[in-house]
């Protein structure tokens, strides 16, 4: 047998830092607009330690925050539809999938609501609502009939979310104001596909008092959601995006400097929406 010794031509270095770009996300999941399992602790939040796996595309790991706060609505166009958008306009993909170190019980919940979304048609959306790190949407979730121990995710990393998906509901809309909080920045990392053993849920953690929507509102309404990331568009649909609009924490649009003041400035008070036809499928907050 021959073992041949890496000369300075061999591209180790560039194997290497590709190796550490293609680590998944590590961290925890807050759910709002939905009531599936008992909070995890005295903060009141149902929290799920996720991982990230599968990813396809230039994800920017390293700039996503250690906590993302889910914000579940109702299925607004069909899961075809999201699909097909993909397959027209590439965005970077990842699938999420429940940390193997979070327990038994972390991955039943975990389950809970990958099942519930898609008996009842629901997607998700979690805002990265840092425009300083990074200036897009948000990641948009929705299941896959594949497994209920996955859910992907959609990552727009530059671009707000596609106008499609608040059409069916623009005649719809009534809004109630209430607060959604902050996801919380910071870059984290882990082994490749899976959680490094030496990691324990232990040491997530989480952000900001959850929201309490109205007992008959089943999640959020995508369109007030959207309004109040600042607006909608970049995607195939209707051409709303081309309406200006205003900035806001969760999707800028402007330069960075100005978004700095905006957020300094504005309180966290966005809109949700009141429903009184609440299926009976899940128990909503």
């Amino acid at each position: 047998m021959v073992f041949r010794l890496p000369t300075p031509f061999d591209p180790m270095s560039s194997d290497s830092s590709r190796n550490a770009q293609s680590r998944p996300w590590r961290g925890t999941f807050s759910l709002h607009g939905i009531s599936l399992f008992p909070p995890r602790d005295a903060s009141g939040q149902q929290l799920l330690f996720a991982t990230s796996a599968e990813t396809e595309g230039d994800n920017r790991v390293e700039l996503w925050p250690k906590h993302f706060n889910i914000y579940v609505t109702r299925q607004t166009c069909r899961l075809s539809d999201i699909q097909a958008y993909i397959r027209t306009n590439p965005q970077p993909l990842c699938m999420f999938m429940p940390d193997r170190h979070g327990g038994s019980q972390n991955e039943a919940n975990f389950r809970t609501l990958a099942r519930t979304m898609t008996e009842n048609q629901m997607i998700a959306i979690a805002p990265w609502n840092d425009p300083e790190r990074l200036p897009g949407a948000g990641i948009l979730l929705f299941p896959t009939t594949s497994s209920t121990a996955l859910l992907v995710g959609v990552i727009f990393l530059n671009s707000p979310f596609p106008d499609f998906l608040s059409d069916p509901l623009r005649q719809n809309a009534s809004a109630i104001p209430t607060g959604l909080p902050a996801s919380t920045p910071g870059p984290f990392s882990s082994s490749q596909m899976f959680p490094s053993s030496t990691s324990s849920p232990s040491s997530y953690t989480s952000a900001g008092p959850p929201i309490t929507p109205p007992s008959r509102v089943p999640g959020y309404h995508v369109n007030e959601l959207l309004k109040a990331m600042g607006g909608i568009g970049g995607g195939s649909g209707s051409g709303t995006g081309s309406v200006s609009r205003p900035m806001s924490p969760f999707g800028f649009n402007g330069d960075r400097a100005a978004a700095a003041r905006y957020r300094a400035s504005q309180s966290m008070n966005w809109p949700i929406i009141e429903d009184n036809n609440a299926g009976p499928q899940a128990n909503w907050q």
